[in-house]
């Protein structure tokens, strides 16, 4: 247990922050409340009332939805009505804590032998000695190693192509009802990290969506030392419905140990991530909601299309067909033969209950995406798709390409590790070989080309 105890500040330094104020909080310092109720966080997101310590005196805020009944609350209490901004305030400060410890170690906490962390200093061991074999055999068995490299090579290419095909096979369309007010709160992630540049875009292509914007909780996620995202972010008038969450500083500094910070936070029935550079389309979210409602239950997470936006360069047209034919066939494919699927890393719409029992990737896995689709699949849950499509930036360079696909070599080698060390798994037989063949057909792609 960390007990967390908040240092007092002048009501100058909290209007720095630019936090809004009501009448009645004017004589309300909120780093004098103090509560260590944090497995009821959810219940206090979602109530939107919280009891605890200010000034020796046990007190109850609440903000003006809050779901109470105030003539039942015992006369000996304090009764404090905040503002929106105040109670966000007072939640964050009391967590923080907290949440950071719990999500530099969320997958830890909950499936202690399937956090990456077990292989933190075997990958490059491994690749090292992945190297080495494969030179000794060609030295040694040249003639049966180019057969042995031939038949993966051979194998990769027609397992590929059928799944291609097939997938060029399905057409869906999702249609849209004429939602009003049965839409349920949609919360998304966008986790920042010295992406100054690009934080006005991605809030205009947010605001772009065509979903109702008191039902939006947006959750933009900067790392507390990063001072060039946060100028930026203070700069712009941001409206109700975001929310500023500075994670704070660790040695740790991974997407999803971001996302898994926020993850206490949200207020939503589904979240979903974007990146900086993504713009997603308007009516995806409601996209997502129908298709949700026209599934079974364990339908966990539905991914959208990604496509890369071309620049003119030739790298980046390889990169957009790439991309065109994972999403638009090859996971296609998947999802209607009921298979594993690996996320693609943004896109994924979650259901909340369901990802809190999860964590929104291990943090110690450089292909969490990957490795979060093959453990929903793992707990029995599926994973389906829309069409919908998220537009990202297509400025990449041969040696971002070249980074890229090292990180995803060794993100696959760590996923397939874990994989094949996991017990009790709820998967039939022809999905568990259909991710060891994914996995295994990429690493070797990769280590043999």
């Amino acid at each position: 247990d960390i007990n967390y105890t908040p240092i007092s500040k002048t009501r100058k330094s909290l209007r720095k922050q630019k936090l809004t104020f009501s009448n009645s909080d004017l004589d309300f310092f909120p780093h004098h409340f103090q509560s260590n109720d944090f497995e009821n966080l959810s219940n206090h997101i979602k109530n939107g009332y919280i009891i605890g310590d200010y000034c020796g005196k046990k007190t109850l805020i609440y903000i003006e939805t809050a779901e109470i009944d105030l003539k039942n609350i015992d006369p000996n209490i304090l009764i404090h009505k905040a503002s929106k901004r105040i109670f966000e305030f007072i939640l964050i400060n009391n967590f923080r804590e907290h949440s950071c410890y719990i999500s530099n170690n969320y997958r830890r906490f909950l499936y202690p032998k399937s956090s990456a962390i077990l292989f933190d200093n075997f990958i490059p061991r491994m690749l090292v000695a992945c190297f080495f074999i494969l030179i000794i055999s060609f030295c040694i068995f040249s003639s049966y190693a180019c057969i042995f490299c031939n038949f993966i090579y051979l194998t990769n290419t027609a397992s590929k192509f059928f799944l291609y095909y097939y997938g060029s096979l399905i057409k869906h369309k999702t249609t849209i009802k004429h939602y009003s007010s049965e839409l349920p709160i949609y919360s998304i992630l966008v986790p920042l990290y010295k992406e100054s540049f690009k934080v006005q875009q991605i809030c205009k292509n947010l605001n772009n969506l065509d979903y109702p914007k008191n039902k939006l909780d947006i959750k933009i996620i900067v790392e507390e030392d990063d001072h060039e995202t946060n100028k930026a972010l203070r700069a712009l008038k941001l409206e109700d419905w975001f929310q500023i969450i500075k994670v704070p500083s660790s040695e740790l500094r991974t997407k999803p140990r971001a996302c898994n910070y926020a993850l206490s936070f949200v207020k939503g029935e589904f979240v979903t991530i974007y990146d900086a550079e993504d713009r997603p389309e308007p009516n995806q979210l409601k996209k997502i909601v129908h298709k949700f409602n026209s599934l079974d239950e364990n339908y966990a997470c539905i991914q959208a299309k990604l496509r890369i936006e071309e620049d003119g360069s030739m790298i980046t047209k390889f990169f957009h067909l790439e991309y065109e034919m994972l999403f638009s066939f090859f996971l296609v494919s998947l999802c209607a033969l009921n298979l594993p699927i690996p996320l693609g890393g943004t896109s994924n719409h979650f259901k909340v209950d369901v990802i809190k029992n999860i964590g929104m990737g291990d943090p110690y896995n450089v292909t969490e995406d990957a490795e979060l689709g093959i453990k929903l699949s793992d707990m029995g849950y599926k994973v389906g798709m829309v069409d919908s499509y998220t537009y990202e930036e297509g400025h990449i360079s041969v040696f971002t390409w070249i980074r890229q696909r090292v990180r995803w070599c060794k993100g696959f080698i760590i996923t397939l590790a874990l994989f094949l060390c996991t017990k009790n798994s709820k998967m039939r037989l022809i999905d568990k070989l259909s991710v060891i063949l994914f996995l295994g057909f990429s690493i070797l792609s990769f280590v043999m080309g």
